[in-house]
């Protein structure tokens, strides 16, 4: 739930400066092993630099924020034997959380 709520305020905030459209898709993909999760938004993206070094904690793009969210986000996914991925496209910004079935199914997972 932390890592959701961490990754659509992210899409939330990335959004507010944009004029025309704004999109956020949250779309799932459950296989015999995973549950894959992507977040993806149409916000004006990352400079490179950042792109770089996302995962690191207080790394930020905001003039608000302590940029650790998203690196407490891929810890907490590495703690349930998962993981945590930005996609880099060209129109869009996108995160993917891959946590395993069964972590979720037991009760196990912590995200």
């Amino acid at each position: 739930l932390q890592v959701m709520n961490n990754l659509v305020t992210n899409s939330i905030e990335a959004l507010q400066d944009i004029s025309g459209e704004k999109r956020i898709q949250i779309e799932s993909i459950l296989n015999k092993k995973n549950v894959i999760i992507q977040v993806t938004d149409n916000g004006p993206g990352m400079p490179s630099n950042v792109k770089k070094r996302l995962f690191e904690p207080f790394v930020t793009s905001k003039s608000t924020g302590h940029g650790l969210g998203l690196s407490l986000s891929k810890q907490i996914c590495l703690e349930n034997n998962g993981n945590m991925n930005f996609l880099d496209f060209p129109d869009r910004t996108c995160f993917e959380v891959t946590l395993p079935v069964s972590g979720i199914l037991t009760g196990e997972a912590n995200a």
